[in-house]
């Protein structure tokens, strides 16, 4: 039996009380993956055009534009991921809960600025992404067996 064929058996309970650690560290991984890529882009910024220390290059700025919506979408898809692989059952309504949960956390943490088109796209993106992302789960597993 080598390690890759060895499955880590957790007890319901436990998988229960990992649902939210979970989901956080995969909010949280995904953050740091988003920063670290966004410094990477950031950094492509010729110096001429770095003014007190912010990129006045347009293609760099667009990119990092990009890059905060891509990452906001993906981050709604690693918490529900997380969630839906986590939960011992009821995994289709942990889904839509972890969903609920991070909507209004976009909505309502960044509530102040959601007027500010830097700040409305990451956040539709990421209700949109999540959204999509649970009827995806739904289908998936509410979809009847198929017959032998």
């Amino acid at each position: 039996m080598t390690l890759a064929t060895t499955k880590l058996k957790l007890s319901p309970a436990l998988r229960w009380l990992l649902l939210v650690p979970a989901a956080l560290a995969a909010w949280w991984a995904t953050l740091l993956v988003g920063m670290l890529v966004y410094d990477w882009v950031e950094a492509l910024c010729p110096p001429a055009q770095v003014v007190s220390g912010f990129c006045t290059n347009p293609r760099v700025n667009a990119a990092l534009d990009a890059l905060m919506i891509v990452f906001a979408g993906l981050s709604a898809i690693a918490v529900e991921a997380a969630v839906v692989r986590t939960a011992p059952g009821r995994k289709v309504a942990c889904c839509w809960l972890a969903f609920a949960a991070g909507s209004a956390v976009a909505v309502l943490g960044f509530g102040q600025g959601i007027m500010m088109a830097s700040v409305l796209a990451p956040v539709l993106s990421a209700v949109t992404c999540g959204f999509v992302y649970a009827l995806v789960i739904t289908a998936r597993l509410r979809k009847p067996p198929a017959a032998a």
